[in-house]
């Protein structure tokens, strides 16, 4: 099992992935650190990076990108709540 860092400025976000080869990792869990204004279940609406569920089967491969987007979604959302000055800065790490 590996883990990766997310780290953004208003959010940390530690995802834990499951891995049977480099090139097909999926989220295992996805926690939320340093936000102190919406539920975890609130800000995951917003990523396409999402951990498995009993209703979602299936979920997506972690890439690099969607990590992007999902930043930006986080940024749009936090600036459309009234956090004007929101900074959001994406990045991670593999550790196992």
């Amino acid at each position: 099992m590996n883990n990766i860092k997310i780290i953004l400025a208003v959010i940390t976000v530690s995802v834990s992935l499951f891995s049977q080869s480099l090139n097909n990792r999926t989220v295992n869990e996805i926690t939320y650190i340093g936000n102190h204004s919406f539920s975890a279940s609130r800000l995951i609406g917003f990523s396409e990076l999402k951990p498995p569920s009993i209703l979602l089967f299936s979920t997506k491969s972690f890439d690099r990108r969607l990590l992007k987007l999902d930043a930006i979604a986080l940024k749009n959302f936090y600036q459309s709540e009234g956090f004007l000055e929101t900074t959001v800065k994406d990045s991670f790490s593999v550790v196992g």
